[in-house]
């Protein structure tokens, strides 16, 4: 009974350490040139591949957060929610400051939106212009054939200085899903 016992436990435990490997794959970078322009101090990403099945995405990642935060990250949102989002694109979520969970929208194409526009201002050579018009400001920018949208200006900051400098990217970072779905990286 202690053979099989033990033969039980090694064998689960070859078994785990196996599955533990890491696997060699391709980083988001060099698979989607759209991706490029996430800046690299991202939380995490959503490549939006079916845009009419984000709202239950954001759900389930609300439900990830503090219930006093879930109202005004709900609030923050609403952009990506009454848009009209493009087939392809990715979302990229970090935490600025202390409490607040910004996005940046990353497309081909322009974000449709019924916003009215504020005021601009140059970044790099990169106009940034400020959106008024739901509960909270966004921002945009149109640069080397991209379209950035967020909640956040430095985030927006961040994607053209990181994109105008060499990467040095870490491949272990990515972990690569299904293509024909949305996916959290």
């Amino acid at each position: 009974m202690n053979q099989i016992k033990r033969l039980f436990i090694g064998t689960a435990l070859l078994s785990l350490v196996i599955a533990c490997q890491k696997k060699e794959v391709e980083p988001v970078y060099e698979e989607d040139p759209l991706a490029q322009h996430l800046p690299l101090n991202y939380d995490f990403l959503i490549q939006v591949n079916h845009p009419e099945s984000l709202q239950e995405l954001l759900t389930q990642l609300a439900t990830t957060i503090p219930e006093k935060r879930q109202a005004e990250l709900w609030g923050q949102w609403q952009l990506l929610l009454k848009s009209n989002l493009p087939a392809h694109s990715w979302i990229g979520f970090s935490d600025i400051g202390k409490d607040q969970l910004d996005f940046i929208l990353i497309s081909q194409t322009p974000l449709a939106h019924s916003m009215s526009p504020g005021e601009s201002l140059n970044y790099q050579d990169v106009v940034i212009s400020s959106w008024e018009g739901l509960e909270y400001p966004y921002f945009s920018a149109t640069w080397s054939g991209v379209s950035l949208m967020s909640s956040s200006k430095l985030m927006i900051e961040n994607a053209i200085r990181q994109k105008k400098v060499v990467r040095n990217i870490d491949q272990n970072l990515w972990v690569d899903i299904l293509e024909n779905q949305n996916r959290l990286v």
